[in-house]
């Protein structure tokens, strides 16, 4: 196996591979924090006056929020990652090879 170089238009293709598949597996986390997001922060009705910080406003919504939101983004983008790896172009593929491997040849 002959390793080859990566070129600019080879690193375009990795970096799409990924942020497309990035893109389409966050979609289902981005469908369930929208509802929630909603439902967790009080949001005026129309026609009423924003306060400054309401009373049930506080911050562990949002850390909860953002927990779930970084938790589900690691997950999906190391789904995404695995799946872009996979990936087969018309003259190369991505392989993961020991850090070793050249010693062994």
């Amino acid at each position: 196996m002959k390793p080859v170089e990566i070129t600019f238009t080879r690193a375009f293709k990795i970096l799409w591979s990924f942020i497309w598949r990035g893109y389409l597996l966050m979609l289902p986390v981005m469908i369930v924090m929208m509802p929630l997001m909603f439902w967790l922060i009080p949001m005026p009705k129309k026609g009423e006056s924003v306060p400054p910080t309401p009373p049930q406003f506080s911050g562990a919504k949002f850390f909860m929020i953002w927990l779930f939101m970084v938790g589900g983004m690691l997950f999906m983008q190391t789904l995404a990652l695995r799946w872009a790896m996979k990936a087969k172009w018309s003259d190369f593929k991505l392989i993961a090879v020991p850090s070793d491997f050249e010693q062994h040849q």
